[in-house]
């Protein structure tokens, strides 16, 4: 990822596969959004993620990383602008995060959501390709770092079937297909949905 400033004075950050997952107020940094494949039988209320091993670089200078606008709509011809209720916004920014001498985000990972496409339980992780210091205009950029998902697993020898089967094909080549696409690890851990269809307990 290359960090640039723009004509303006403003930092362009050269990440084709990032995304953009700041709220209004908050530094407009890309984000890395990455899908896992869990363990057919994991718990997904308990999924948690953490980021092992960062290794992190001072970006050299001094930046100015614009905030995200707030979202905007068009009423009668007009074009109505909301702000967020529960933040303290001056001149765009959120006075929290920009007021703070400290690299924003906290975090080195979070978890977006965790579900289920077919009979596979997915989990959708971001993490945060720099993070940002607005009263030194400092910049850190992640270099390496290793993803660490996470979950508690159903009761040993419990069914997999009971609940939603005959909603299920459970050969659907469209839903593989889709997963094999989207998870980072499928090729690590399919093998534990094909040995359970194998073995009966998820229906071929």
């Amino acid at each position: 990822m290359q960090v640039q400033a723009d004509a303006q004075g403003g930092t362009l950050f050269d990440s084709p596969d990032a995304a953009s997952l700041s709220q209004t107020g908050e530094p407009r940094i890309p984000w890395q959004v990455m899908t896992v494949l869990l363990p057919p039988d994991a718990r997904l209320e308990t999924v948690a993620v953490r980021l092992d091993g960062q290794v992190v670089e001072d970006v050299e200078g001094q930046w100015d990383v614009a905030p995200v606008g707030p979202a905007a709509t068009w009423s009668d011809g007009r074009e109505v602008v909301v702000w967020p209720d529960d933040k303290t916004i001056v001149d765009g920014k959120d006075t929290a995060i920009y007021g703070k001498e400290a690299f924003w985000p906290e975090s080195d990972v979070r978890l977006l959501a965790a579900g289920q496409l077919r009979k596979w339980r997915l989990a959708q992780v971001t993490v945060p390709l720099v993070k940002y210091d607005p009263v030194n205009r400092h910049l850190q950029k992640l270099t390496a770092g290793k993803l660490i998902v996470t979950c508690e697993r159903g009761v040993a020898g419990k069914s997999l079937t009971a609940a939603g089967r005959d909603q299920v094909e459970w050969s659907d080549r469209i839903g593989e297909d889709a997963v094999r696409r989207l998870a980072v690890n499928y090729a690590e851990q399919n093998g534990e949905y094909e040995a359970l269809t194998s073995a009966g307990v998820l229906k071929a």
